[in-house]
């Protein structure tokens, strides 16, 4: 049996017009980190737009959108990622606004949303 086993998924990703990297990150907290699938019905602009109406009605934190251009699924799977002070169900992306939440949905084919905790060694670590 080996004792090592090693995952790693490239992929290439561009920042969504209308977002920003927020580089002034409090240290601490909870991340969600989400993918999204569209449908291929969808197209770019109407994806780049449900995810801006998504982060700003649901009021979320999101450090950065971007919409992937090489690897799997190319213009197909957008990724965001969100910062939260502490694991609660209200601050979660797919809890935080249903309206906003069903809008996103009909669009996609597949979301993953996972649960980041900051590794001691890291500026992010509390």
């Amino acid at each position: 049996m080996l004792k090592l086993f090693e995952k790693q998924d490239n992929l290439t990703m561009r920042l969504f017009p209308w977002s920003k990297v927020q580089e002034d990150v409090k240290p601490g907290g909870v991340y969600f980190l989400y993918s999204f699938t569209f449908s291929p019905s969808t197209s770019e602009s109407t994806l780049s737009q449900a995810l801006k109406e998504f982060i700003k009605d649901a009021d979320l934190n999101a450090l950065g959108v971007w919409k992937e251009e090489l690897g799997k699924n190319p213009l197909r799977n957008a990724y965001a990622v969100f910062q939260a002070d502490e694991f609660d169900s209200k601050k979660n992306p797919a809890l935080a606004s249903s309206a906003a939440w069903s809008a996103l949905s009909k669009y996609t084919s597949d979301i993953h949303g996972r649960l980041l905790t900051p590794a001691p060694w890291s500026p992010l670590w509390k």
